[in-house]
C-alpha cells in the first residue's frame, strides 16, 4: 500500500513541473525514475486492456465468433468446393447460402455461385460473393479493391470432414489464444513501450540539453534524461487515453515531439534555474 501511495505521490509531482519536487529529482537514482515510469506505463496499459476487453464483451464479440463456429459445422455433407487452376468449381446445381444467426437474425455471409457476374453481390446482398473466377466483396466492407482473382497455382476441395476438422481446431487453441493475447496485452507490451521511451527519451534529451545551455550550463545529460522520465507523464497519460475505446485518436508524431520537449524544457526550468517560493 505504501508503494502505491509513493507511485500515485510521485505521478501527481511529476505531472506539471513544479522546482520544490524537480530539484528533488535531481538527487534520487535514476533506478527510482525507471521503476516509476515503468509502472506508469504498465497501468495505463492495463487501464487500456481492460477497457478494451470490456467494450469486445457488450459487443457480443464472443457471441458472434461462436455462432460463426456454429454455422461452419451446419456445412452440407454433400456439398464439394473445389478450386484449382484459378476457378472454382461446385458439385451444386445451384447457389449456396452461408448464413450466420446474429441477434436473432440470419446474416448472410456468403454466396457461392459459380454462374454469377461480380455485380450478382449487389442482388444478393452478402458479405462475400464467390463466383467461377472471382472473389467479390461487398462495397459495405469499404475496401477499395473488391474483385480478386483466384490464385493459378494449387488445388483444395472444401467438404464437411475438412470444415469440421478446421472447427475442432479451432475450439481447441481459441481460449488458448485469448489467454496468450491478454498475457502478451498486460506483461509484454508494458516492456516494449518502455524500451521504446527509453530510446525515445534519449533524442528528446539530446535536443533539450542542447536547447537548455542556452540559459544554463548547470545541468548534466544524465540528470536531463532522467528527468524526462518524469516530464514526459502528462503527455504520455495524454496520449494513451486518446486510445481508449470512444475516443480512438492519435496525436500526430511530430506534434507530441514538441509536446514532449516543451515539458522537458520546463521540467529543467523548474529543477535549475526557478527559486521555490518560500
Amino acid at each position: 500500500m505504501r508503494k502505491v501511495k509513493t507511485f500515485f505521490h510521485v505521478l501527481k509531482n511529476s505531472l506539471i513541473p513544479q522546482p520544490v519536487y524537480y530539484r528533488k529529482l535531481l538527487k534520487i537514482p535514476f533506478s527510482f525514475t525507471f521503476k516509476y515510469f515503468f509502472v506508469l506505463v504498465f497501468f495505463t496499459n492495463l487501464v487500456l486492456v481492460l477497457s478494451v476487453a470490456i467494450r469486445a464483451y457488450q459487443s457480443n464479440v464472443a457471441s458472434d465468433f461462436n455462432a460463426l463456429l456454429q454455422s461452419l459445422k451446419s456445412y452440407p455433407k454433400d456439398l464439394k468446393i473445389a478450386l484449382g487452376g484459378g476457378r472454382l468449381l461446385s458439385n451444386y446445381q445451384r447457389p449456396y447460402f452461408f448464413r450466420v444467426k446474429q441477434d436473432e437474425k440470419n446474416v448472410l455471409v456468403a454466396v457461392v455461385d459459380e454462374g454469377a457476374a461480380a455485380e450478382k453481390i449487389n442482388e444478393y446482398q452478402s458479405y462475400i460473393l464467390f463466383t467461377n473466377k472471382h472473389i467479390v466483396l461487398n462495397k459495405k466492407l469499404q475496401i477499395e479493391e473488391r474483385i480478386f482473382p483466384y490464385p493459378q497455382d494449387g488445388k483444395f476441395v472444401l467438404e464437411k470432414k475438412n470444415v469440421d476438422r478446421f472447427v475442432s481446431v479451432i475450439e481447441a487453441v481459441a481460449i488458448w489464444f485469448v489467454l496468450a493475447l491478454l498475457v502478451v496485452s498486460v506483461f509484454a507490451v508494458p516492456v516494449f513501450i518502455t524500451l521504446g521511451y527509453l530510446v525515445y527519451l534519449l533524442v528528446v534529451s539530446a535536443v533539450c540539453y542542447l536547447v537548455f545551455r542556452l540559459f544554463t550550463k548547470k545541468h548534466s545529460f544524465a540528470k536531463t534524461y532522467q528527468l524526462s522520465f518524469h516530464a514526459v507523464s502528462l503527455p504520455f497519460v495524454f496520449s494513451h487515453l486518446l486510445n481508449y475505446p470512444g475516443f480512438n485518436m492519435v496525436i500526430a508524431p511530430p506534434l507530441f515531439f514538441i509536446l514532449v520537449v516543451v515539458f522537458v524544457v520546463s521540467g529543467l526550468y523548474e529543477a535549475y534555474l526557478d527559486k521555490p517560493k518560500k
